[in-house]
């Protein structure tokens, strides 16, 4: 049995490594009881996306998949960690960065920011409650 902290560290590793396979449905799995809201240089980025298939529709609006796939590599570090006082609460804060390896193009950066992310213990097991997408820095 994982422990409180690993199980939610992992979330949020299955959160990259779904985006990486392009499996938008798989992210907006980890959404069913939680939203995502993104935000550009501090100011909201449209309205926030609700649940498993907002969440769903978020990405599959705006992923771009390229034979198969993304073609990315979504990198999570500094991860800080605060469990509540309830045991059914936490939060992280976090860094990510984005590679992305396009058709004749070459390994680049792409977007790199912070994660604020909320989660609850729910039926026994950690879920996303709420993901802040902060993007610092972005190449379009």
């Amino acid at each position: 049995m994982l422990s409180d902290e690993r199980e939610i560290i992992n979330l949020c590793h299955v959160y990259a490594e779904c985006l990486d396979r392009g499996d938008h449905q798989g992210v907006g799995s980890l959404f069913e009881h939680g939203r995502v809201c993104m935000f550009e240089r501090g100011e909201p980025s449209g309205a926030p996306h609700v649940g498993a298939e907002g969440v769903q529709a978020f990405y599959d609006a705006t992923g771009r998949l390229e034979n198969g796939g993304p073609r990315t590599r979504h990198s999570i570090t500094n991860v800080i960690l605060g469990i509540g006082d309830d045991g059914r609460s936490a939060s992280t804060r976090s860094y990510f960065t984005v590679l992305q390896q396009a058709p004749e193009a070459p390994l680049q950066l792409i977007a790199s920011g912070r994660y604020f992310d909320s989660y609850g213990k729910i039926d026994g097991a950690w879920r996303f409650v709420e993901k802040l997408i902060h993007v610092d820095h972005w190449t379009r």
